[in-house]
């Protein structure tokens, strides 16, 4: 992940979190601080406090439909990151 790319994650998953302050937004965030500061080192990830919740969400969609993403961001039932 690229820095700028890092950088808009965690901005949009602020956004999201100020609409809606809960522990699964507040996870987000902190798992794109960590991709963050991975991508400062050339690193793919660096766990952070409270990223748990993000993670198993990540796990629970890949063995749902094969996609980290929601599936609000399926294109045609595709993962759009593949």
């Amino acid at each position: 992940m690229t820095i700028k790319k890092a950088l808009k994650a965690i901005w949009e998953e602020s956004i999201e979190f100020i609409q809606e302050p809960t522990k699964d937004e507040l996870s987000d965030i902190m798992y794109g601080i960590g991709r963050l500061l991975a991508a400062l080192i050339r690193k793919t990830y660096i766990p952070m406090p409270f990223d748990k919740r993000h993670i198993a969400k990540m796990d629970k969609r890949m063995q749902q439909h094969n996609c980290v993403r929601s599936a609000r961001h399926l294109k045609h039932g595709q993962c759009p990151s593949l």
